[in-house]
């Protein structure tokens, strides 16, 4: 058994079939271990300040493993990199992606290759970690902290319980049935390429509408961001893996769900609604007609990925939790990455404080590169 590492962009992109091989035969994969997702967040992720480190396991030349990260540096004066798997902070359930038989071995060799080969790290921190990932098998240091970082809230598509659950099934039919009442509605769900540029700029908007209406921030900030959802969201539709179901009123979409299917499972990313309709519980609706289609297509599970979001309960009698695995090559290196947390949490505080708007922006600035 060796270790290959892929450092540059256009070997990223040749590994292409042999990532997709790997994942269509790891029964453990979800759709963020995809060559698609990976790919697209380092193009449009990419910096000075980050370099790829994609570690490649091979028995006899056979690829039997894939991690697939990078290293950023977090201070642009220090010589502080840290180890992260692509797509951090988009993603849930982050694994290495494996042949069956070699899952203990790929997950052994990345911390070997880690401690022993590539020593330009200070802290590895993985996040968001599958509760089956086979790196949760290996405590490779001392300075290694493993805690659960949230709960995914999930319905069992097979649990014929959920189904026969007719108080809220009547609630979601009245709901319906009221909308039905006072407009002219039209309920759809998209797949393939076609009116996919409209279906994805309602979702931005409508998506920042809602969080808006929170007081929170959405997930499709800046112009790159959106971009590179729109670059996912094309080869997820060439490969069936997007579905967007949208209720349309009065010939204007005035709510939107993003979901991925993948394998056996449907995702629920990002949704967003017309606040101008909130008493019609626009979410609740569309939300009936993503179960009920993952429902009618055969799949075994609905998924409504990370958060403890009340709405999240009301559909989902389960969860599984996901992990974060941190390791410190030192105790310096524990200190410096438990300062830089206590800032960033300073720094959300600064939001809701008009009077230190400047300071936030210029330490935003700061941040920003790192």
């Amino acid at each position: 058994m060796q270790v290959e590492t892929i450092n540059t962009t256009k070997d990223f992109k040749k590994l292409q079939h042999t990532w997709e091989k790997l994942v269509e035969n790891d029964p453990f994969a979800h759709i963020f271990q995809t060559w698609q997702w990976n790919y697209c967040h380092w193009i449009f992720s990419k910096n000075d300040t980050r370099k790829l480190l994609i570690l490649v396991a091979k028995s006899n030349d056979k690829v039997v493993g894939i991690a697939p990260c990078y290293k950023k540096r977090m201070f642009c004066s220090l010589n502080f990199w840290v180890v992260e798997f692509i797509g951090t902070g988009d993603s849930d359930y982050m694994n290495i992606v494996a042949l069956p038989d070699y899952r203990s071995i790929a997950a052994e060799l990345f911390w070997k290759y880690l401690l022993e080969t590539d020593k330009q790290w200070s802290v590895v921190n993985l996040r968001c970690l599958s509760h089956d990932s086979s790196i949760l098998d290996f405590t490779p240091h001392k300075n290694t902290n493993v805690t659960v970082e949230e709960e995914c809230p999930y319905i069992d598509l097979n649990d014929p319980e959920y189904f026969q659950s007719q108080s809220f099934k009547k609630k979601r039919i009245q709901y319906k049935r009221r909308l039905d009442r006072d407009f002219n509605v039209q309920y759809e769900i998209l797949t393939g390429e076609i009116r996919l540029k409209e279906a994805i700029e309602y979702l931005y908007e409508l998506h920042d509408q809602r969080m808006d209406y929170k007081g929170q921030k959405g997930v499709f900030q800046t112009d790159l961001r959106k971009k590179m959802f729109f670059a996912i969201s094309k080869l997820f539709s060439k490969n069936s893996w997007l579905k967007i179901v949208t209720i349309s009123i009065e010939s204007k979409i005035a709510a939107i769900l993003y979901i991925f299917q993948f394998k056996n499972c449907a995702y629920y990313y990002q949704g967003g609604f017309d606040s101008d309709y909130r008493s019609y519980s626009l979410g609740t609706i569309t939300q009936d007609i993503a179960v009920t289609d993952a429902k009618s297509t055969g799949l075994q599970k609905f998924d409504f990925l990370r958060g403890n979001e009340p709405y999240k309960k009301r559909w989902a009698k389960r969860s599984q939790n996901i992990f974060q695995v941190l390791v410190f090559k030192h105790n310096i290196a524990k200190m410096i990455f438990a300062s830089r947390q206590i800032f960033m949490k300073v720094l959300l505080k600064l939001d809701s404080k008009e009077g230190l708007k400047s300071v936030k922006d210029m330490l935003l600035g700061i941040e920003k590169n790192t």
